[in-house]
């Protein structure tokens, strides 16, 4: 059985792509039991330096990290962590698009989508660390009524102060550090990443009927 494939990807730099793969992995890899591989494809490698420092704390992350899928065929799920770019280069099926709600992350997140609606891939944005602020709020309100109306769930992630602390000790959300991370720091941050991963299974799973 072929994995199902996932990228991640902004034309944006700075939109979470990477903090969004690897909790996204962290939740197939945990909750589900999948065995998840990240490929990595940004140059500046921010998986594998998250993997790499895990390994060498002793404390590996529960999903596999490379800079390459030639043993794709071994895994139930595969995501591709996409560097900032300017054109669409070797799209999933399944496309997620972590943006920031702010004026500088408006334009690349607008031509990404608009790119990506002419392929065959099925998308999500994923608005990621919203803030509180009223402009932001109203915003995403209104990204929800619109996936709404289209019969569609629209996740996002508040700016948790968490993932920058699982990121700066190597691991994802659904891990501890015994003295310095605990399940109960991680809860909010992992309820937000199962309705990311909930809303893609379905996306996912409805992509896969309509192929029968």
């Amino acid at each position: 059985m072929k994995p199902i494939e996932i990228s991640v990807i902004n034309y944006k730099g700075g939109s979470a792509k990477t903090t969004l793969s690897i909790n996204l992995a962290g939740y197939f890899a945990v909750k589900h039991k999948r065995k998840v591989l990240v490929v990595d494809l940004d140059p500046q490698s921010g998986s594998t330096m998250i993997a790499t420092k895990a390994f060498n704390k002793s404390y590996p992350l529960p999903f596999d990290v490379s800079k390459d899928n030639r043993k794709k065929a071994d895994y139930d799920i595969v995501i591709y962590d996409h560097p900032p770019t300017n054109q669409i280069r070797s799209l999933s099926p399944f496309v997620l698009v972590p943006t920031i709600l702010d004026a500088n992350s408006f334009g690349p997140t607008l031509k990404t989508i608009s790119d990506l609606r002419q392929t065959d891939s099925e998308y999500m944005l994923v608005p990621f660390r919203v803030e509180q602020n009223k402009d932001q709020q109203m915003l995403l309100k209104d990204l929800t009524e619109k996936a709404e109306q289209q019969g569609k769930q629209q996740p996002s992630v508040k700016n948790r102060a968490v993932y920058q602390r699982s990121a700066n000790l190597s691991v994802c959300v659904y891990q501890t550090v015994k003295g310095e991370l605990t399940k109960s720091d991680t809860w909010y941050a992992r309820r937000e990443i199962d309705a990311v991963g909930d809303a893609l299974g379905t996306m996912i799973k409805a992509k896969l009927l309509s192929q029968r």
